[in-house]
């Protein structure tokens, strides 16, 4: 799957403007962004099924990519089932916790 935006072979963009070190990242990207991109798709997938999994049994996670990227259901917010829990409680169990308003959701940091 090649990304829409992103079109290296255009012929508005001459190979012979391109400095030596531009035509080396160009045909690294021409060689290896459509499996780079199809991967990521994969794992968008699977991060979708695990937040669906989440929301289903209100159980919030958090992993350890590129920092702290966690998941906090809609049961940690507003009159869900699990909103009067303390956030310490179940942020020590799962090790996701709310970033800034409080809201469910991806959450990129405990840090934030």
């Amino acid at each position: 799957m090649k990304n829409e935006n992103i079109d290296s072979t255009e012929e508005s963009e001459d190979t012979e403007e391109l400095s030596e070190l531009e035509q080396e990242f160009q045909t690294a990207y021409d060689k290896h962004h459509e499996k780079i991109y199809a991967l990521v798709t994969k794992a968008a997938a699977l991060l979708e099924k695990a937040a669906k999994l989440s929301e289903k049994h209100g159980v919030p996670f958090c992993f350890d990519f590129f920092g702290v990227l966690g998941y906090v259901p809609e049961a940690f917010k507003g009159d869900g089932k699990f909103a009067e829990l303390d956030p310490d409680f179940w942020g020590e169990m799962t090790s996701a916790y709310f970033c800034g308003d409080s809201d469910a959701g991806w959450q990129h940091s405990k840090y934030c």
